[in-house]
């Protein structure tokens, strides 16, 4: 090889010599999710990226299918947008109400219900969105109240309305059995009940297209003894729009078993609503109904491996997140079911809103728990809290996802709120002490301490805080003649369990620390003996 020599002496290769042995390739950077299922692997790094996409609509466009999943053509485009396209909010009501806009309004819902029965590329069912935020809020009754008086002629006013007192009726129902459930809350179910078939029925005299109102009745008629209005509203609704997703899923629920209907009825109904899949894809989440209500009583008389094959099933064939929740909820309750498994398609219940909170408690734990990926565990923690931020475990999920980051403050919050349930209580208490104690914040800790072994005197863990607590209030120093201190280590000692090797590492640890200062002393003792000999 030649050589060209520098003026400092040094030696060089020429650039025609470099450029015949070209450097290897870098390796790409390994997957985080190394240890899933190539197939897991894959939809994991695609769900991640889409979920810390800010605007909902386009999260829920980036979400990756499930793998196998053959979906109608347009389902995605059409399931997201009904979920999170520019709908109608009670704030917007209100502004079109106090600026005297309400025609601009009406013109709005008018054409998006002219899409609703366009042949074109322009169909929508997104019109039925546009009530999602009518309930039985206080805002939601002084609105539609106010809405039927600015335009006692618009439908759209009238089946506001109406929701508004379906959703009164279901509060005086309540959850109780009907047996149960006071008389007089019975008699407000019945008189809300039939507020709301007024306002529908209403609604359908000035616009008997409005497919949101046989969905409303057929609501109301499964809180009982309106049978002859739900059947009305079905035959006129099927033959108006088959496939419309807001009447066809509330009548499949009216179908279920447990509301007096069954499987076999869910999946004759089923049968009429397949053939125009094709063309309406938002059909497919009714038509895979009668598969959940299955999943759900495998689910729940504990035969899992049978619900889970039918959930996996259900998610081959359409977007309804019942299917997601059903499937990795019954691979969690099996012995040795596949965790990686579980995640993916609790995450894809996730996709879209509406998801329950157990669910996704158990997606933040996974997400912790086989990635280590604290910043997405958190997101799906905060997302839990927010569905049922009554829920301990939640709280002290988001707690310990704090205390992983050093947010002493956030964790804090968070491990207070799971100190409300027994059950997270002690755990709750314990994490928060270890956490303030190694941000060197051991003063801020000693109440919690005070609780810890007021409360739950056997517990080693409380003790060998309490010990630390002693110590800093020393001044961070103490001799082994120190009888409180020596007493806190004892008591450490007592009540360290056995079977926790951490508390028992601690305990041979204080004891060697206690040992060494003991020899350390001894040995400073002697040479201050031998010194004192000398001449």
């Amino acid at each position: 090889m030649r050589f060209v020599v520098l003026a400092a002496g040094l030696w060089v290769v020429p650039a025609s010599v470099l450029a015949s042995a070209p450097p290897a390739p870098i390796p790409p950077a390994p997957s985080p999710y190394r240890n899933a299922p190539a197939e897991v692997r894959t939809y994991l790094e695609q769900a991640r990226k889409a979920d810390f996409l800010s605007d909902p609509l386009a999260r829920c466009l980036e979400w990756p299918a499930i793998p196998g999943a053959k979906w109608p053509e347009g389902l995605v485009q059409a399931h997201c947008e009904y979920n999170f396209a520019p709908r109608l909010t009670l704030a917007e009501l209100d502004k079109h109400l106090s600026e005297g806009t309400i025609a601009a309004l009406e013109a709005r819902l008018v054409a998006d219900l002219e899409r609703h029965y366009s042949d074109g590329d322009d169909f929508t069912e997104i019109v039925h969105a546009h009530f999602f935020d009518f309930n039985g809020s206080d805002e939601s009754g002084r609105l539609t109240q106010a809405w039927i008086d600015a335009a006692p002629e618009s439908p759209f006013a009238q089946v506001a309305r109406g929701h508004w007192n379906r959703s009164m009726a279901g509060k005086a129902r309540g959850t109780k059995w009907i047996q149960q459930t006071p008389r007089e809350n019975i008699e407000r179910m019945h008189e809300y009940g039939d507020a709301a078939i007024e306002h529908y029925e209403r609604a359908l005299k000035l616009e008997p297209r409005l497919t949101e109102a046989h969905a409303g009745i057929i609501d109301v008629a499964t809180l009982g003894g309106r049978d002859k209005d739900m059947k009305a509203a079905v035959r006129k609704a099927q033959k108006l729009a088959p496939a419309c997703r807001a009447w066809g899923h509330q009548f499949m629920g009216a179908l279920e078993p447990r509301w007096g209907g069954s499987f076999e009825q869910m999946v004759e109904f089923a049968n009429t609503v397949k053939p125009y899949i094709d063309e309406r894809p938002m059909a497919s989440i009714v038509a895979v109904m009668p598969q959940l209500t299955l999943s759900d009583e495998l689910y729940r008389v504990e035969r899992w491996p049978q619900a889970e094959a039918v959930a996996k099933d259900a998610t081959l064939k359409t977007t309804h997140i019942a299917a997601y929740r059903d499937a990795g909820l019954s691979i969690l309750a099996q012995d040795g079911g596949n965790q990686w498994e579980a995640l993916m398609y609790l995450l894809g219940e996730s996709r879209l809103s509406g998801g329950s909170g157990y669910a996704a408690r158990q997606r933040g734990r996974l997400i912790w728990q086989l990635t280590q990926d604290v910043e997405w565990a958190l997101l799906a923690t905060r997302r839990a809290v927010d569905i049922d931020p009554s829920n301990s475990y939640g709280q002290w999920l988001l707690g310990g996802l704090y205390a992983t980051q050093g947010k002493v403050d956030e964790a804090e919050a968070a491990y207070l709120e799971a100190m409300r349930d027994p059950e997270q209580r002690r755990s709750a208490l314990k994490n928060l002490v270890a956490l303030l104690v190694m941000k060197d914040q051991t003063k801020r800790a000693a109440r919690y301490v005070e609780t810890l072994t007021t409360e739950y005197p056997d517990y080693g863990w409380g003790w060998f805080y309490n010990s630390l607590v002693i110590i800093d209030r020393k001044g961070g120093t103490f001799s082994p003649d120190d009888r409180e201190v020596m007493d806190a280590f004892d008591k450490f000692e007592q009540t360290a369990d056995p079977d926790d090797a951490e508390q028992l590492m601690q305990v041979r640890a204080l004891r060697d620390s206690h040992r060494r200062l003991q020899e350390q002393i001894k040995e400073a003792e002697a040479e201050a003996k031998r010194r004192a000999r000398r001449p």
